[in-house]
C-alpha cells in the first residue's frame, strides 16, 4: 500500500522536481520498512490473505462480464493461476500452521505476489511511465531485502549446527547439545543399538524412521509415524494387531512434540498411542534410557526397550 500510493502520487505529480522528492521519499520510507519492520522469517502468515483478497478481485471481474463478452486468455489465466496458489495453501486451513509455509505450498502465492506489484497494481491505478518505475523499482528493493535477511537467517540456523549425528556416510550436523540436546539423545540410542546384533526389527513412537535408518532395524510394519490420522478413529487397535502378529525386538519412545496435532501427551488418551504403549508395557522391559520422561513437555529423552520373550517351560515332573 505504501509504495502504490507513492508511486500514485509521482505519476499524478507533473514537477519533475516533486516526482523526484516523492520517488527518494517513498524509497527511503519504503527500505526502512521492509529492513526493520517486516518479520522476514514468518513472511508467509500474509500469503493465504492476500491470494484469497486477489482472487476474489478476479473472480468478481471475470464473472462481471456480459454474456456476450468473451474473458481474455490474460484474465483467464489469472483466476486460474490465483486458484491454484490458494488451493496449494489449503493445508493451512485443514491443518493450521504456518511453519510448513515454503517448499511448493506457497512457492506460487511467493512470485504472483511481487508479479502483481509490477505489472497488476499500475494498471488497477492507471498509472503512466513514472509510477510504473517506482513501482518495480521498490518492489524489487524489498525482495532482493527480503532474500538477503533470509539468506542470512538460514546461515545463522547452518552456523549452530555443529553437532555430528551419525557416522560415515550416514554422518549429518544438528544444533549442539547447549542448544538443544536432541541430537546427543538420537546418537546415545544408536550408540546402545550398535551393540545389537543384526537383522533385527525396531519400533519407534511416536515416529522416528531416522533411528531405523541409522541403526538398520527396519519397521515390522508399514507406519512411519504413530499418531493423528493414522491411530485416530480406531485404527491403533488394527496397528496393535499388527504388532502381535509381527513383534519388533526393539521399541524406542523419543521425544516428539505434537502439540500441533493437538496432543499434549503422547499416549494419554485413545486414539493417540494409550494403547501402542499399553502394548510395550506388557510385552517389552526398559534396557536404556537418556534423559528423563520422552512424553514430558520440553523434554529431550529416549527410552529404548527389549521384548521379553516367554519363559522356557518347566520340564515334567517323573511320575
Amino acid at each position: 500500500g505504501l509504495i502504490a500510493a507513492g508511486a500514485w502520487a509521482v505519476d499524478k505529480s507533473r514537477s519533475i522536481v516533486a516526482q523526484s522528492l516523492i520517488a527518494v521519499a517513498v524509497f527511503g520510507l519504503s527500505f526502512w520498512v521492509v529492513w526493520t519492520q517486516v518479520d522476514w522469517a514468518g513472511i508467509g502468515r500474509c500469503f493465504l490473505g492476500l491470494v484469497l483478497l486477489y482472487l476474489l478481485v478476479q473472480a468478481v471481474r471475470y464473472f462481471r462480464r456480459g454474456a456476450t463478452t468473451e474473458p481474455s486468455k490474460a484474465d483467464t489465466a489469472r483466476l486460474l493461476i490465483a486458484s491454484l496458489a490458494a488451493v496449494l495453501m489449503a493445508r493451512m486451513v485443514l491443518n493450521g500452521r504456518v511453519n510448513h509455509y515454503g517448499y511448493y505450498q506457497a512457492a506460487l502465492a511467493g512470485i504472483s505476489l511481487p508479479a502483481i506489484m509490477l505489472r497488476e497494481v499500475p494498471d488497477w491505478l492507471r498509472m503512466r511511465a513514472p509510477g510504473r518505475w517506482l513501482m518495480a523499482l521498490c518492489t524489487l528493493m524489498a525482495v532482493t531485502v527480503g532474500v538477503i535477511i533470509l539468506s542470512h537467517f538460514s546461515a545463522g540456523i547452518f552456523k549452530v549446527k555443529t553437532f555430528g549425528v551419525g557416522t560415515g556416510i550416514d554422518k549429518f550436523y544438528t544444533m549442539a547439545p547447549e542448544e538443544d540436546p536432541m541430537g546427543l539423545v538420537v546418537n546415545s540410542m544408536v550408540e546402545a543399538l550398535q551393540k545389537t546384533p543384526a537383522g533385527q526389527s525396531m519400533l519407534v513412537l511416536p515416529e522416528g524412521v531416522m533411528l531405523n535408518y541409522l541403526t538398520r532395524k527396519p519397521s515390522p510394519i508399514s507406519p512411519f509415524l504413530f499418531f493423528s490420522a493414522i491411530t485416530g478413529g480406531g485404527l491403533e487397535h488394527g496397528l496393535v494387531l499388527q504388532l502381535d502378529r509381527q513383534p519388533p525386538d526393539w521399541v524406542m519412545l523419543i521425544s516428539r512434540d505434537l502439540s500441533e496435532y493437538g496432543i499434549k501427551r503422547y499416549g494419554e488418551d485413545p486414539d493417540s498411542g494409550q494403547e501402542m504403549l499399553a502394548w510395550v508395557g506388557r510385552n517389552y522391559e526398559l534396557t536404556a534410557s537418556i534423559g528423563a520422561d520422552p512424553f514430558a513437555n520440553g523434554q529431550r529423552a529416549a527410552q529404548l526397550y527389549v521384548r521379553r520373550h516367554p519363559a522356557p517351560a518347566s520340564p515334567a515332573a517323573p511320575h
